[in-house]
C-alpha cells in the first residue's frame, strides 16, 4: 500500500441515494480521499440529467443522503446542473463528520487493514528486510499486543523518500499500514474494534507529539471479502518540522511498551474525561507555534492532570495554616508524587533566572506566575524574554508527558525534551527502577 504523498486516493465507485418526498433518487458516485487542502472525504457525482435529478436541491448548504446502509448529512461543496448538448448534475459532497462508517455485509471481521497519515519513520521495533527493485531495505514496524489484540504497524516501502518528499513540500501522506487481529485467531466485529481504532489514533498522535490520522479502513471476513470500512479520517496535522515528544524515532519497542497501559487508560475515559481532555490539550499545545497560547494549553493540561494524581488541592484547614494549596504547590506535589521532581533543569537558564529573581520556590510555582502573567491584564512584570516563554512552554510540556506516561503506566525508555540533543539519546522514566536488582 503505498500513494503518492498529496495526492488524491480513489476509494470506490459507489453509489449515493438521496430521499425525495419519500422516495429515493440514486446516483453513482466516486468516493475519494483527498489529502489537500487537508485531509477529507469526498463524493464526486456527475450524471447525465434526466427528469428526477431536477428535483434535488443543490442549491442548498447540506444535504442529507445514504452510502450503502449509511445514513448521514453532508455538506455541498460545488453543484449545480448544467444545460446544453450535454446536459448533466454535478455535486460534490463531504460528511458532516468523518470518518464514515459503511457495512457492506452482515458478516463478522476476520482481519482489519488500515494506512497512517504522517507518522514518523522509526526503527528499534520488530524492523523488517524487504526487497525494492535490486535493494534490501530496513522498515520499521512494531507489534503491539494488548487484551487480546495484536496490532501490526509497518512503513511503507518508500517511508524515506516519502517523508523527504513531505519535508519539502509539506502536506499529507499514508507513511504507514497496520493490521489488526484477534490473537487467538477469532472473529469480531466493527463495534468491537472501533475503541481500539479511536485509541491506537490517540496514543498514536500522542506519540508523534500532535495528530496523526487512520485512513482506508476496511475489515475482511475469512473468505477476504470487505466486511466494514471507514472512510474519511479525524483530524491530521501538517507535516512540519515534528515537534519533540517523548517517543524517540530510534526506539520503536517503546510504543509496544507504552500501548498496552494506554490502552486500559482509554478503556476508562468517558466522555470529556478529565485525561482524555489533557491528552487533547497537550496535543494543541505542542503543535503551537504561539508560545503564549502554548503556554496556556499546557497549564490548563497539567492541572487536569494534577487533579487526576492527587485529588483537590489541600485546605487551609488541612495544612495548618492561613491560606490553602496554591496551584504551584499542589503541581509541585503530584509531580513530587510520581517522582519528577520541581528543580527547573539546568537547560532553562532564562527559567531559573527569573525564577531566582523573583524568589519563585520551584518550576511549577514559575510556570503558574507566568501563566497567570499572560491572562491576567494587570501583569505583574515586564514583558518577559523570547527566552522565557520558550522554555517555560517546553517545562510545561515536559511536565505533561511525563504525568500521561506515567496514568498509562509507562515505565521504559523515552526522550527528554529537557536533555535530548540526537536521535537514539534515551532515558528511563523518573519513577521506573533501574540498577542491579530491579524489576
Amino acid at each position: 500500500m503505498t500513494y503518492e504523498p498529496n495526492a488524491p486516493i480513489d476509494l470506490t465507485e459507489t453509489v449515493i441515494r438521496f430521499d425525495v418526498d419519500g422516495a429515493q433518487i440514486e446516483m453513482p458516485a466516486r468516493a475519494i480521499l483527498r489529502l489537500l487542502p487537508n485531509p477529507r472525504l469526498v463524493i464526486e457525482c456527475v450524471e447525465g440529467l434526466s427528469e428526477e435529478y431536477m428535483q434535488l436541491d443543490f442549491t442548498q448548504s447540506h444535504i442529507t443522503a445514504s452510502l450503502f446502509d449509511t445514513k448521514t448529512e453532508f455538506i455541498i461543496g460545488q453543484g449545480g446542473f448544467t444545460f446544453g448538448k450535454a446536459s448533466k448534475v454535478e455535486v460534490t459532497l463531504s460528511p458532516k463528520y468523518e470518518p464514515v462508517s459503511i457495512y457492506r455485509t452482515g458478516k463478522r471481521i476476520s482481519s482489519l487493514e488500515f494506512g497512517i497519515l504522517n507518522f514518523p519513520n522509526f526503527l528499534q521495533g520488530q524492523d523488517k528486510k524487504v526487497v525494492v527493485g535490486e535493494q534490501w531495505r530496513i522498515i520499521g514496524s512494531v507489534l503491539l499486543r494488548t487484551d487480546g489484540w495484536e496490532i501490526e504497524i509497518a512503513a511503507v516501502t518508500a517511508a524515506s523518500d516519502i517523508e523527504k518528499r513531505l519535508k519539502e513540500e509539506g502536506g499529507y501522506a499514508i507513511t504507514h499500514t497496520g493490521a489488526v487481529r484477534r490473537v487467538d485467531g477469532s472473529d469480531f466485529t466493527a463495534q468491537d474494534v472501533e475503541p481500539l481504532l479511536s485509541a491506537l489514533r490517540l496514543f498514536l498522535s500522542f506519540a508523534r507529539g500532535t495528530y496523526c490520522g487512520l485512513a482506508l479502513v476496511v475489515g475482511k471476513d475469512c473468505d477476504g471479502e470487505s466486511v466494514w470500512e471507514q472512510w474519511g479520517t479525524h483530524r491530521v496535522t501538517e507535516w512540519s518540522d515534528p515537534p519533540p515528544s517523548w517517543f524517540d524515532k530510534m526506539s520503536g519497542d517503546s510504543l509496544a511498551e507504552a500501548f498496552p497501559g494506554f490502552w486500559r487508560l482509554w478503556q476508562g475515559f468517558k466522555q470529556n474525561d478529565r485525561t482524555r481532555l489533557a491528552f487533547e490539550w497537550y496535543l494543541e499545545s505542542n503543535s503551537q507555534r504561539a508560545l503564549h497560547s502554548s503556554i496556556v494549553l499546557s497549564q490548563a493540561a497539567l492541572e487536569r492532570l494534577t487533579f487526576v494524581h492527587v485529588g483537590k488541592k489541600l485546605t487551609k484547614k488541612q495544612l495548618g495554616r492561613k491560606n490553602g494549596e496554591t496551584e504551584g504547590e499542589w503541581i509541585a506535589r503530584a509531580l513530587n508524587k510520581i517522582g519528577v521532581g520541581c528543580k527547573i533543569p539546568p537547560s532553562c537558564a532564562a527559567l531559573e533566572k527569573l525564577r531566582s529573581d523573583n524568589g519563585f520556590a520551584h518550576g511549577p510555582h514559575t510556570l503558574v506566575k507566568i501563566r497567570n502573567d499572560l491572562i491576567h491584564q494587570d501583569m505583574s512584570y515586564d514583558i518577559l524574554s523570547v527566552d522565557v516563554y520558550q522554555q517555560a512552554r517546553k517545562l510545561g510540556l515536559w511536565y505533561t508527558e511525563l504525568m500521561l506516561l506515567k496514568l498509562a503506566k509507562f515505565n521504559g525508555m523515552y526522550g527528554n525534551r529537557m536533555t535530548q540533543q540526537w536521535r537514539g539519546q534515551v532515558e528511563p522514566v523518573p519513577w521506573a527502577q533501574v540498577g542491579p536488582g530491579s524489576s
